[in-house]
């Protein structure tokens, strides 16, 4: 969980089991008004795409990573939390 948010995060995939301390220092200095497309590469378990739609659902957001079961795993995080995206 993060706030309102489930994460769900296969085995393998980039702080499976606890938002890293990078993620969550970026996270901080995040704030609503996102607007546009936005490109999470890389996106892990999609918790930072999915952070920003559920933050600025006006926002068009595209996750992409080259490890398969992070795909599934972000897909399943926006699926979670009924929120629109690209994976």
């Amino acid at each position: 969980k993060l706030g309102e948010l489930t994460i769900y995060s296969l085995p393998g995939v980039f702080s499976a089991n606890e938002l890293d301390a990078g993620t969550d220092l970026l996270l901080s200095t995040l704030n609503a008004g996102i607007c546009g497309r936005v490109l999470d590469l890389g996106c892990g378990a999609g918790v930072i795409g999915s952070y920003i739609k559920k933050s600025n659902p006006q926002a068009d957001v595209t996750m992409s990573d080259i490890h398969a079961m992070a795909v599934a795993s972000a897909q399943r995080t926006l699926a979670e939390n009924q929120l629109q995206g690209q994976v």
